[in-house]
């Protein structure tokens, strides 16, 4: 609150409009908090308050953002909005008070965020400043799903979150604060990646000793291969504390591009659809195999012309049967919302890698209904039949406002295991994160 007058309101006795601020928040739900707040209500009187969340209409969100550095101007905003959007001024006067000042109200998991985040702040060569406010912990907890047990845990805009102990902050000097959050940062993804390389070591070690075995067996040195295979059978024992290490999982994800994820939903996605692939890279190691399949309603040919769209069957593979290390990127096209093909497509894949002894993990992300709930449920009954014994894993991800958690309540009926997330937009990528952590839990 202190920042928002500070910034954008003269020290007179018309309180005169000064510079422009944007505020940026982890998520909708801490924005909104902040809105609600006791804080906020002594914004001084009159200053122009926007609200720039993914859910704001795209004519009126360009308002906002063309708005957001002009003098006097207040700008709440999700943190999607700190990637790639252009909030450049064309205010004289405001470039001559200073600029726009960009205030981060939580510290990112990832340094080149902040960079971009920071980048808000002086467009194009022009005046601007950064700041950032944090929070050492809240009261409020966030609940995840471990184990099919409810779990409580710090929110992520907290330094808490990172395991930072408030003292160990308060006994630094203020100067010195942010380079010990930085080196704090730094020292995580140091550690995530000796993760990364000894599981990186671990699959280059098995592969060789495959290999060894196999090229024995190929030049009939039948005496060196079973040594070889022996060699071979007590690494992969070795590596046996879990299923997902010694069978490996097949991920069959299938994601929803209709028309309603155009933009910002879709970013987001993306982002939480990166972070799932590379979770998994580290966690399953080089036993696991993804199929990504995108997914809207099917586009006859006659209502494609008459609307000058391409022809779609309802859904479209993008991989079949890879590593997570080779994860393809996600494009958008768009249409309606059906589940059928997806899952059509998702039996296909299944059946495909069936001699491949791998658990079968079914993830459908949605944010919104389907018009083909009968057959959606006919579709995945057959699927649950075919792979139950298998130990098949059903999830249903509810993303934003406007999903039907009731038709997906429908299809987790259908399964023997399966579990339904909601996240809310800015909550996608923790849905996905802990699914990724823990695809196997037993819930029904």
């Amino acid at each position: 609150m202190e920042n928002i007058n500070f910034y954008t309101r003269n020290n007179d006795t018309k309180k005169s409009k000064n510079r422009a601020i944007i505020v940026f928040f982890e998520n909708k739900e801490r924005l909104l908090h902040f809105k609600r707040s006791d804080y906020f209500s002594n914004v001084i009187e009159h200053t122009k308050v926007n609200i720039l969340t993914p859910e704001v209409k795209f004519d009126d969100r360009k308002i906002m953002i063309d708005k957001a550095a002009t003098c006097g101007q207040v700008t709440l905003s999700v943190k999607t909005f700190a990637r790639g959007t252009d909030f450049a001024s064309e205010d004289n006067e405001l470039n001559k008070k200073g600029g726009v000042h960009v205030l981060q109200t939580f510290f990112s998991t990832m340094e080149s965020e902040e960079v971009q985040t920071k980048g808000r702040a002086a467009r194009q060569g022009e005046q601007g400043s950064y700041g950032m406010v944090l929070l050492l912990s809240d009261p409020e907890k966030k609940k995840t799903m471990k184990d099919g047990k409810e779990h409580f845990e710090e929110k992520d805009d907290t330094l808490a979150s990172f395991k930072i102990k408030e003292e160990q902050i308060l006994q630094v000097g203020i100067e010195g604060r942010y380079d010990e959050l930085n080196k704090i940062r730094n020292d995580a993804r140091i550690k995530e990646g000796e993760v990364i390389d000894k599981n990186l070591k671990k699959a280059e070690e098995k592969d060789a000793k495959s290999r060894a075995y196999f090229d024995a067996l190929m030049t009939g040195d039948h005496a060196n291969a079973y040594g070889r295979f022996e060699d071979l059978y007590e690494f992969i024992k070795q590596q046996m504390p879990s299923v997902e290490v010694s069978v490996g999982l097949h991920i069959v994800l299938m994601m929803d591009e209709s028309g309603s994820m155009e933009g910002a939903p879709f970013e987001e996605l993306r982002n939480a659809y990166n972070n799932f692939m590379t979770t998994r890279s580290v966690k399953g190691g080089d036993e696991d195999i993804v199929s990504v399949i995108m997914f809207s309603a099917y586009l006859p040919p006659d209502l494609a012309a008459i609307y000058g769209l391409p022809t779609t069957p309802g859904a479209r593979t993008l991989s079949s049967m890879i590593s997570p290390k080779n994860y393809p990127p996600l494009d958008y096209q768009g249409g309606g919302t059906a589940f059928t093909p997806a899952l059509q497509y998702a039996e296909i894949e299944l059946k495909k890698a069936l001699h491949m002894n791998k658990v079968p993990i079914l993830i459908l992300m949605t944010d919104g209904e389907c018009g083909d709930l009968d057959s959606s449920k006919n579709t995945l009954r057959s699927i649950n039949n075919q792979f139950k014994d298998n130990k098949l894993q059903c999830h249903f991800v509810a993303f934003g406002s406007d999903a039907n958690i009731d038709f997906l309540k429908q299809l987790q009926a259908e399964c023997t295991t399966g579990k339904i997330h909601t996240a809310a937009m800015g909550e996608l990528t923790e849905a996905f994160r802990e699914i990724a952590d823990n695809p196997l839990a037993e819930y029904i």
